[in-house]
């Protein structure tokens, strides 16, 4: 069952400010362009691409962080693309955001345990002791110690902020969670810990995760579905494991490309060629024809849906926004 549901998602921006911006005054940048996706109850979506194209932005539209340009957005069964917000209220515990960089979103001025009561008493999960006591329940669910309450953000490790961002998100028991590079910032050595850290929470609490990386090897490892995006859309959706084992999209094949994966021998190191195109002003047909070694001359004009696909080397169907290959039957 699905917990998280977009239909044509469109993020538009004003392509400058200031006098910047009367110089572009028909242009917009095309962050997030007619996006589907479905996320299911209890399942950890990946989300990738390259820098640029679209990722954060459709992860803070899920949540409502920015207003939608035009589509739908539904959480749980509701529609909440035009929701108020008094009207979102009521959902803003249910979903929550960790970002990349925990020290951005910790208040240097507070303690950790008003961090973490401030978020509990906002959303009227507890007030005074009993939200005290709620802080110091997660922060030892993520590996802390309840004394750390009378701690400030600075006297931690950049991993143990990140558990602390971490328990501010579970305090107000939510059932799905944005994660937005929660572990780039971090060194490789502490980011496995942190990975684990998720999954074991996710698995305790029933969580439902949308996990935003550039990082392929993060997300063979904690995914069990990925969504490949470029410049704005979304190129091709499969499972994990069937992703990894044969992707389909140039796009995705050219990914997998530029990586180095634990497993030697797995895939060529390569990459994409060619630069991304401004997502102002995006190519005409597919987005990614400028940088694809197998383009066809349908690619330039016709901008290919992402549907269920066969390719005539598998018997898998996958969807796919490729001319490449057939359309099954809708």
């Amino acid at each position: 069952m699905s917990l998280v549901e977009t239909h044509a998602l469109r993020k538009y921006f004003p392509a400058g400010t200031g006098f910047v911006s009367r110089l572009f005054a028909d242009k917009k940048v095309h962050a997030v362009d007619g996006v589907d996706l479905t996320i299911d109850r209890g399942q950890t979506m990946g989300l990738v691409g390259e820098s640029g194209c679209g990722k954060s932005t459709l992860g803070n539209l899920l949540l409502r962080i920015h207003d939608p340009t035009e589509g739908t957005i539904r959480f749980n069964g509701t529609d909440i693309t035009a929701l108020s917000g008094s009207e979102l209220r009521p959902y803003r515990s249910e979903m929550q955001m960790m970002f990349q960089n925990p020290q951005n979103s910790l208040n240097p001025k507070h303690t950790v345990g008003k961090i973490l009561r401030k978020a509990i008493e906002f959303h009227d999960v507890a007030h005074g002791d009993k939200a005290t006591e709620l802080a110091r329940q997660y922060l030892t669910e993520v590996g802390l110690r309840p004394e750390h309450v009378d701690r400030y953000p600075h006297e931690f490790s950049g991993g143990q902020q990140q558990r602390i961002a971490i328990a501010r998100a579970l305090s107000v028991d939510p059932e799905f969670i944005v994660l937005d590079e929660p572990v780039s910032a971090l060194d490789v050595s502490v980011q496995a810990k942190i990975l684990s850290l998720i999954e074991d929470l996710k698995n305790e609490y029933d969580l439902t995760l949308l996990f935003i990386t550039h990082d392929l090897n993060v997300v063979r490892h904690v995914c069990d579905e990925v969504s490949v995006m470029y410049l704005g859309e979304i190129v091709e959706n499969a499972s994990t494991e069937d992703l990894f084992n044969d992707p389909y999209h140039p796009y995705t094949r050219a990914l997998f490309d530029s990586i180095t994966l634990p497993e030697p021998g797995e895939l060529s190191s390569g990459g994409i060629q060619g630069e991304t195109p401004s997502p102002i002003d995006p190519p005409s047909g597919c987005r990614f024809r400028t940088r694809c070694p197998d383009a066809v001359a349908e690619c330039e004009t016709v901008n290919p849906e992402l549907v269920e696909r066969e390719r005539d080397t598998s018997a898998e169907t996958r969807d796919t926004a490729c001319h490449l290959y057939d359309p099954l039957d809708r």
